[in-house]
């Protein structure tokens, strides 16, 4: 099976989003969408009860999943590797929020704060694969169905890194310094 997707010239390759005719979002936008889809999860979770259920896990890998396919090109590793930051920041905050009885110990609640993060944690494996998946297959694919915005991003940076103008010389510099100006090889070989 062949995938063919049409050049769209108006979105240069660093900022297409997974559809090419489509500017993306910043690195930092997709990071916080997925971290509010999460919060909207984390809203409805407590709303319903007073523990993280699947709802919060299903608005958790669907941010980030969304994140990855969403971002400008340029920012696709930031969004492939966001969903186990996303949980540990995300249950630790809710479990401080929630709070634990007075009485407890030490024990009870890191019991209370890895609780979540253990029984989170195959759907935070599975969006991290999936945001991975998706995150390669677009960078592999937009490469290929793009080579002209390849090489001319690759002429680009030669270009920037070549010497403007030929290459300095030991004496060429030392006579800028002095104000005096060296002569030019003389490139006529004959008598």
């Amino acid at each position: 099976m062949s995938i063919t997707i049409q050049p769209s010239r108006g979105v240069p390759l660093a900022d297409r989003s997974v559809i090419a005719s489509k500017h993306g979002v910043p690195w930092w936008a997709a990071v916080l969408g997925a971290f509010a889809m999460t919060g909207i999860g984390i809203a409805i979770d407590l709303t319903l009860g007073d523990t993280l259920t699947r709802i919060f896990l299903i608005f958790y890998a669907f941010g980030c999943v969304a994140a990855v396919l969403a971002v400008a090109h340029k920012g696709i590793f930031a969004a492939m590797v966001q969903p186990p930051l996303i949980l540990a920041i995300a249950v630790p905050l809710v479990v401080n929020a929630l709070g634990t009885p007075a009485k407890s110990g030490m024990r009870d609640k890191m019991i209370t704060l890895a609780l979540p993060l253990v029984n989170g944690f195959p759907t935070m494996a599975l969006t991290t694969l999936a945001t991975v998946l998706l995150g390669t297959a677009r960078i592999v694919i937009q490469r290929r169905s793009y080579p002209a915005d390849t090489r001319e991003r690759a002429e680009a940076n030669q270009e920037s890194y070549r010497p403007r103008g030929g290459f300095l010389h030991h004496d060429d510099v030392s006579s800028q310094h002095t104000g005096t100006a060296r002569p030019a090889p003389s490139t006529h070989h004959g008598a």
